[in-house]
């Protein structure tokens, strides 16, 4: 009956400890895809704005100075320095605004979906523990509930057998007991 009493309780307490850790990881996905995956695309999003602003920004400028110089004949290594900075400042732009692009195609397509798809099976595996955990308890309390009807069936099967020999030693004849 110790034994019985042990495995029930090792069953039970298997479930108690993997209800937990599948609400935790749960609630760890559930935090991933409601608030840690929007925050992190819109902040990649940002970098792209921004990115696509400073090009804007040295596109405008570039074409100002290009409109400016075009007047001017004097000056022409000053107006070929300023034209090739601002030449430069576009393409760094371009060049940035590209890369934040990627960035964020990398952080959409790989490591958010790679993070995502872990925490989807760190649930099903707490889920399959979890269901792992029933069964073991489930099994364990029919075996217990057998082991119980077989003990009791013997000790019904000894308690007839005692009877048997008790009505063998009692001699037919015998007066019967009777207390008045």
């Amino acid at each position: 009956i110790a034994k019985i009493a042990a495995e029930t309780r090792e069953s039970e307490n298997a479930v108690t400890d993997v209800t937990p850790k599948l609400e935790a990881v749960k609630r760890d996905r559930d935090n991933f895809k409601a608030r840690e995956k929007p925050e992190k695309i819109a902040d990649k999003q940002l970098d792209i704005d921004r990115a696509a602003w400073r090009m804007e920004e040295s596109r405008q400028e570039l074409a100002e100075l290009e409109s400016m110089y075009k007047k001017e004949d004097f000056a022409s290594l000053t107006k070929e320095l300023v034209l090739q900075r601002g030449r430069k400042s576009l393409e760094f732009a371009q060049r940035g605004l590209d890369l934040a692009k990627k960035a964020q195609e990398q952080l959409v397509s790989h490591e958010l979906a790679k993070k995502e798809l872990e925490l989807d099976q760190a649930v099903q595996r707490a889920e399959k523990a979890l269901q792992e955990a029933n069964a073991k308890k489930d099994k364990c309390a029919a075996e217990c509930k057998l082991k119980a009807m077989k003990a009791e069936h013997h000790v019904d099967e000894q308690q007839r057998a005692v009877d048997k020999l008790k009505s063998k030693d009692k001699p037919k004849d015998a007066p019967k007991d009777t207390k008045a």
